[in-house]
C-alpha cells in the first residue's frame, strides 16, 4: 500500500552519497545513478528508494547536459552496503539524432554500445563509443528550450531533468538492508583526451513490516498487541500477522511477535 511505503520514507535514514572526483561541496554530479526514468524530470533529485522484497527495480544511469562526451563513456557500477539486491541486466541506449528541421534521423548517439560481464553485486564496462560514427553526448544536442533553438536533438534528452539519458540498470530485491549502487571510476574521452566527471549515487532501502497488523505503517509496537491477538482468537489470516510465514496466524507467531515488540519493531533486525 502507499501509505506504507510513506511511512518508509518518514522512519527511514536517507543516505545520499555522493563521490565528488571533480567537483566542490553538493555541486550535481557530471554522471549519476537516478530512480527516474526519461520524461519524468527531477532526475538528479531522486537517489533514494524503499521497494520490497521481491520488487524488480531499475534506477537509469543520466549524463548532465553541460557535460559533453564526443568521443567515449565507459562505466562500471558495483553494489555496496547489504547484499539485499541482485543486479540482472543493463541496456546502454542508442538514441537518435534528429534533424528539427527536416525531422529526419540524420544521426546516432554512438557508433557502438556494449556491455561487460553482469554479476549480481555488478557490472562492467557499461559503454558507449562514437569512434568512426555517432555523434556522442553533446551539449549543443539538447532539446530546444529557452532562446536556445538546437539544429539536431538527441532524442533521449530530457529537458525536464536537464540530462541525457545514458543506460538503465535493473535489479530485484531479495532481502532486508541498505544497499547502494555506485560507480567505479569510468574511462570518458572528449576532445581526443581523457576527462574526470564527477559521479553520484543511489540508495536502495528495504525494510519488513511484519508485525504492523493495524497497518498503520509503522513498525510493530503497542499499538499491534489487541489486533494480534484478536487475529489469533478469531483464527484471522493476515499477511502481517504471519511471522513464522507459515501460513497461518497463531500461537506459533507469538514468540516473534513478543521478540519485534522487544526490539525496534523491524522483522529484518532479528
Amino acid at each position: 500500500m502507499n501509505f506504507r511505503k510513506n511511512a518508509r520514507r518518514f522512519f527511514a535514514v536517507i543516505a545520499i552519497v555522493f563521490t565528488a572526483l571533480n567537483s566542490v561541496g553538493y555541486a550535481q554530479p557530471n554522471v549519476y545513478l537516478s530512480f527516474i526514468p526519461h520524461g519524468v524530470g527531477g532526475a538528479a533529485d531522486n537517489t533514494s528508494g524503499f521497494p520490497d522484497i521481491g520488487d524488480s527495480v531499475s534506477v537509469y544511469i543520466w549524463v548532465d547536459e553541460n557535460f559533453s562526451i564526443d568521443t567515449s563513456a565507459c562505466f562500471s557500477i558495483v553494489r555496496s552496503g547489504a547484499a539485499s539486491i541482485e543486479i540482472t541486466g543493463v541496456e546502454v541506449f542508442n538514441p537518435d539524432i534528429v534533424d528539427q528541421n527536416t525531422g529526419q534521423t540524420v544521426n546516432l548517439r554512438w557508433q557502438a554500445v556494449s556491455i561487460g560481464q553482469v554479476l549480481d553485486d555488478s557490472v562492467e564496462d557499461v559503454c558507449g563509443t562514437a569512434v568512426g560514427g555517432g555523434t556522442g553526448i553533446l551539449p549543443s544536442q539538447s532539446s530546444n528550450k529557452g532562446p536556445v533553438v538546437n539544429v539536431l536533438v538527441d532524442t533521449l534528452h530530457d529537458p525536464e531533468s536537464n540530462a541525457f539519458l545514458f543506460a538503465r540498470v535493473d535489479f530485484v530485491v531479495v532481502a532486508c538492508g541498505t544497499a547502494n549502487l555506485e560507480f567505479e571510476l569510468g574511462e570518458v574521452m572528449d576532445g581526443g583526451g581523457p576527462i574526470v566527471p564527477s559521479y553520484g549515487s543511489v540508495t536502495i532501502t528495504t525494510y519488513s513490516f511484519l508485525g504492523d497488523v493495524n497497518e498503520d505503517g509503522i513498525p510493530a509496537n503497542l499499538l499491534d498487541v489487541a489486533p494480534f491477538v484478536n487475529l489469533i482468537f478469531t483464527a484471522t489470516y493476515h499477511v502481517n500477522g504471519d511471522l513464522n510465514m507459515d501460513g497461518l496466524v497463531n500461537v506459533h507467531d507469538i514468540p516473534l511477535f513478543v521478540e519485534l515488540l522487544q526490539s525496534d519493531g523491524d522483522f529484518c533486525d532479528l
